[in-house]
Order: structure tokens, then sequence, then C-alpha cells
């Protein structure tokens, strides 16, 4: 199994850990899962007046932690996040510039030391909640640096372009709306060996 098939299959456990965060602190009744059949959000929330609203969740396991990349070669922590933007391969906008989302959610791994997902209790988890449509202007307006990136995967190579956005630049900005620990639900999720 390639590195990028298991984010894959992390990104989906993430993305039910948020379904179950969001319903226990927000005004939250229902959350159905796209399961990457439906292109743009990950997550459709409803509220008890029934009104929906989409969140995108993204697990960054690389900005504020040491990390392996599909090389296995160790790398410090990057200190950006990586914004996608564009299908280079197709032509096409994706990630922000292609969400139907009104939510963007970052899931940040937070560690000294490099540490594996089921060392749970040697690292933490912050969530970054931002409105998608500010991060897009906050992101296609700047003078952030624009990088390709390759991943390896079962079929060959996907290619994706991206901005990268400093986190010190998101905390002091004014468009993270929330900031949550997400600790506690990493940690059931990878308590035990993936």
């Amino acid at each position: 199994m390639s590195s990028f098939d298991k984010d894959v299959q992390v990104a989906e456990k993430i993305e039910r850990a948020w379904g179950d965060f969001v319903l226990n602190h927000y005004p939250v009744s229902e959350v159905e899962y796209s399961q990457g059949k439906v292109p743009g959000w990950d997550l459709k929330l409803r509220n008890y007046n029934g009104a929906a609203k989409f969140h995108e969740v993204k697990w960054d396991n690389s900005s504020a932690a040491p990390w392996v990349d599909h090389r296995e070669n160790q790398r410090e922590a990057t200190g950006n996040l990586f914004i996608e933007y564009r299908n280079p391969r197709s032509g096409k906008p994706s990630g922000i510039m292609a969400t139907c989302s009104d939510w963007w959610v970052y899931i940040v791994k937070e560690a000294y030391d490099l540490v594996e997902l089921h060392e749970v209790h040697r690292y933490k988890a912050k969530a970054y909640i931002i409105k998608a449509d500010q991060l897009k202007q906050f992101v296609s307006s700047g003078n952030l640096r624009s990088v390709p990136t390759v991943r390896d995967t079962r079929n060959g190579r996907v290619n994706a372009e991206g901005w990268l956005l400093p986190v010190h630049t998101l905390k002091s900005s004014d468009i993270v709306c929330y900031e949550e620990d997400f600790t506690t639900y990493i940690r059931a999720l990878f308590s035990s060996t993936l």
C-alpha cells in the first residue's frame, strides 16, 4: 500500500472523529459523510432546524511536528500548511479553489519529536476552523509561495499544486474563527497500532 493510500485511510478516520466532535460540541443534529464520493466536501452537518453546512477536513502531519516523507526520509516540521489549489495534470482548480464547503478544518499534529500516530500520549492535535471563502480569499490574494507536490500511489503518481501558508501567519490572522483542542479525539482514534 502506498503512503498516499495510507494517508487516505487516516484522513477518513479523522473525518469521522471530526463528525463526532461537532456532534458533541456544536448544535448539530446529523452528520453525513461524503467518503470521497462527492467532491468539494467531506461532511454535511445539519443543525436542529435542518439547515446544512459543509466541512472540508484536512489532516496536517508535518507543519508542527517532525515527519517522514513518502521516501522514508525524516523531516523537520515545515511550519507551513499546504493549501491545494490546482491539479496540474487536468489544469483544473482543486482543493480550496474547487470546494463547495462552508468551513475548512485543519487538524494539526503538534509534537517536538518524531512520533507515530499510535504514540498518542506523545503529541497533541489542534483544530483550526476557518470559513472556506475567507481562506480562499486570503491565500489567493497573499504573497504565498506556490509549490508542486508529487506523491506515490498504487496507480503511479498524483500531482497537486498548493500554496504554503505559514502556521504563524494563520494564527495571527483574523480568518481562524475557532481553535479547538482535538487531542482527546485523536487519542481515541489512534491508541492502537494502525
